[in-house]
């Protein structure tokens, strides 16, 4: 019995020491990231944005990352996932951030240009997986521990042009159409006023 209490006890003080290590563990900027493609997104060859990841130790941490979609289940409603993530890299993959130190990578998108076409007027929800060893005890010694973190990526594409190009031919059709009504207004105030003014002349 003893040995079960004294077990309990060791298993509840290391796990509340990795709880401590994971909640005061290296932070990451921005955690969630929104980006809009240019109105033709076939212009730019690859978008390009910085994460930025701190580390708060007094210790040296390795960082390493990948894309990844999430499961069906959690993604946003309204998005679909990415459909390939080898069109996402991050760059540099692997970081060695020094004690109190930050650094950054960078997501890079690049879709092949005979594949944009297809991706008109799309949402998409990926994720940039972030790993770093967390080692426990004075100067980082002892054991190691993996901390992940998931920066939340979102993609929006334009509409396409032909889309666009719908868009304007609905709105001149809709502007002549009310030229004509305001047009066939004045010419039929302007019959009946001209017929008012020739009853009362013939009236006298």
């Amino acid at each position: 019995m003893k040995k079960t209490i004294v077990l309990l006890l060791i298993f509840l003080t290391l796990a509340s020491s990795f709880s401590i290590l994971a909640q005061a563990g290296i932070k990451i900027w921005p955690g969630k990231l929104t980006i809009e493609m240019n109105k033709w997104f076939d212009e730019d060859e690859k978008i390009t944005h910085p994460i930025q990841i701190i580390n708060p130790y007094s210790y040296a941490v390795n960082v390493t990352s990948v894309i990844e979609n999430p499961a069906p289940k959690v993604i946003t409603k309204g998005f679909s996932p990415f459909p390939d993530t080898s069109w996402i890299t991050t760059n540099p993959d692997r970081l060695y951030i020094p004690p109190k130190s930050s650094d950054e990578i960078e997501i890079i998108i690049s879709i092949p240009d005979y594949k944009k076409e297809l991706f008109y007027n799309e949402k998409w929800e990926t994720g940039v997986i972030i790993n770093s060893d967390i080692p426990i005890g004075p100067g980082g010694s002892g054991m190691n521990f993996e901390l992940e973190i998931a920066v939340k990526l979102y993609i929006v594409t334009p509409k396409s042009k032909t889309e666009e190009f719908q868009y304007y031919y609905i709105f001149i059709f809709l502007f002549l159409i009310t030229i004509i009504y305001f047009v066939i207004s004045y010419l039929k105030r302007k019959k009946e006023s001209t017929s008012s003014i020739y009853y009362f002349k013939n009236k006298k």
